[in-house]
C-alpha cells in the first residue's frame, strides 16, 4: 500500500513517529496497523459467545 502525504503531513508524522519511540514512519505505521488490527479481532471475538445448546454455534450478543 502507499500512502501520499504533504510535506506538512510528513513532518508531524516524521514527528509523532520519533515521540512514539519509532525507528521511522514505516515502522510507526506497520505497528499500529497491526495494533489496530488486534483490537477489531478482540472486539469482533467480544460480540460472539457460544451457545452450547446449538452445539457450540457463535450467535451474536445482539
Amino acid at each position: 500500500m502507499q500512502i501520499t502525504l504533504s510535506s506538512q503531513q510528513s513532518q508531524i508524522l516524521e514527528s509523532l513517529s520519533q515521540q512514539g519511540g519509532y525507528s521511522s514512519i514505516e515502522e510507526a505505521i506497520d505497528t499500529d496497523l497491526l495494533l489496530l488490527a488486534d483490537e477489531i479481532m478482540q472486539q469482533s471475538s467480544a460480540r460472539f459467545t457460544r451457545i452450547p445448546s446449538l452445539g457450540g454455534a457463535n450467535t451474536p450478543k445482539d
